[in-house]
């Protein structure tokens, strides 16, 4: 993975306003059947660039930032 997809990926996360560790809870909450540590793994892994950000997590990231609408 390039340098410049991981630097996106921390970004995206600042956006967010998640550490390494929030962002694994919340994809825990959002259904994440592994456990706790093994997703915070990956998720260090993607943000070191060790392995590609899978695009069913960008997915996650933008509607994340996407704003809520009223039901």
């Amino acid at each position: 993975m390039s340098d410049k997809a991981a630097a996106d990926f921390r970004a995206a996360l600042d956006r967010l306003g998640f550490s390494q560790s929030a962002f694994a809870r919340e994809m825990q909450a959002l259904g994440d059947p592994r456990s706790f540590p093994t997703i915070l793994r990956s998720v260090s892994n993607w943000c070191r660039g060790e392995t590609a950000v899978p695009g069913e997590v960008w997915v996650v990231i933008t509607l994340l930032g996407r704003p809520r609408r009223a039901a």
